[in-house]
């Protein structure tokens, strides 16, 4: 076997094995590695292992990160889950040494992939839930097979006269961005993602035909959104956003029965929901509502023997965080909470 390590944006390798492995996600494909390098300003490295014909049989990709925050190997940053793209442990140990001989914390997500799971060098320091949803039957079925609750919501939407129709302009998309702006800081205290960055999706994804931002309205106004990426047979529930004075009309429920409509009209077999932290009980019970698959994403370290972070490091955490309270206060102007994303998200990975 053969180790080349080469950059994902251009190198023919990669792109063969993550669009013909069936672990090959969204999150490993070059528009998404693209996307959040280009917004960050992140350099992408990826690890492919070929067999003796020189195709690639494994791989996974990262970021070495070195900032305020410390030296790190990440694979991905910001995604819900990198699963290694390996199909057995041999290929693994392959993959794994090469990148633990950079001697750094390296990090990963593992969903599908439970390999890495039982390597005793890891350890698993957080988990997440995760929910997906078969959408190979008809609508008819599809229909009846989510929660009764869901589909009163759905039609109680359908009734007071909220419409769903895609994003056609740049305004269209700002709507969204202030929604989402507004619900991570006023109810997450977190700060947003940089408006540049649903750019960079808008033209890798949407413009291409590959996915949509759907936008509920009432009355002309904008209430609620989900982005939905879409990427093989997969639409990827990846954001969504609603105004907190319209969520009686359930907003969030017709965008996600449309949102299925449209994977069934666009050639989609799967939705994934995405990850929800096990304390977010309601998100979860949401999510429910429509999923019928289940499953934990478990987030795992590698830390090198010997290796002792910095003092530095936890204090720049800590003041991160401090930073993070301070802007998403509600007295902070929107506009100020926006900048303060577009200046410190990066380092939140």
């Amino acid at each position: 076997m053969q180790m080349l390590r080469v950059n994902p944006l251009t190198d023919l390798a990669w792109k063969n094995l993550v669009h013909s492995h069936d672990l090959g996600s969204v999150f490993h494909s070059i528009d998404w590695i693209e996307s959040v390098s280009e917004c960050y300003g992140f350099q992408p490295t990826a690890y492919i292992l070929l067999n003796g014909s020189e195709t690639p049989i494994a791989g996974l990709h990262l970021c070495n990160i070195t900032d305020i925050r410390g030296h790190r190997l990440v694979s991905f940053p910001f995604c819900d889950f990198t699963d290694p793209i390996v199909a057995d442990p041999k290929a693994w140990q392959v993959l794994s040494d090469s990148v633990f001989a950079d001697n750094a914390p390296f990090h990963i997500r593992c969903l599908h992939n439970e390999i890495p799971l039982d390597d005793p060098r890891l350890t698993i320091t957080k988990q997440t839930m995760w929910h997906g949803l078969n959408v190979e039957p008809n609508l008819d079925t599809l229909w009846h097979n989510i929660e009764s609750s869901a589909r009163r919501a759905i039609k109680k939407a359908q009734r007071v006269g909220v419409t769903v129709r895609p994003a056609e302009t740049l305004s269209d998309w700002r709507a969204f961005f202030t929604l989402h702006l507004r619900i991570r800081k006023s109810k997450y205290q977190l700060l947003a993602q940089p408006f540049a960055f649903f750019e960079a999706l808008k033209v890798r994804f949407v413009d291409k035909g590959r996915g949509v931002l759907l936008l509920a309205e009432l009355e002309g106004q904008v209430i609620g959104s989900v982005l939905y990426l879409g990427w093989k047979d997969t639409l990827t529930y990846k954001f969504s956003a609603s105004d907190f004075d319209f969520l009686d009309k359930r907003p969030t429920d017709l965008l996600v029965w449309e949102g299925i409509r449209y994977a069934k009209e666009n050639g989609y077999s799967f939705i994934d929901f995405g990850a929800s932290d096990l304390d977010q009980e309601g998100l979860i019970r949401y999510k429910r509502k429509f999923a019928d698959n289940e499953k934990l994403i478990s987030f795992l370290k590698y830390t090198p023997d010997g290796y002792v972070d910095h003092p530095r490091d936890k204090e720049t955490s800590s003041t991160l965080g401090y930073l993070t309270d301070l802007l998403t206060h509600p007295q902070v102007p929107d506009s100020v909470t926006e900048n303060a994303g577009k200046l410190l998200y990066r380092y939140f990975v």
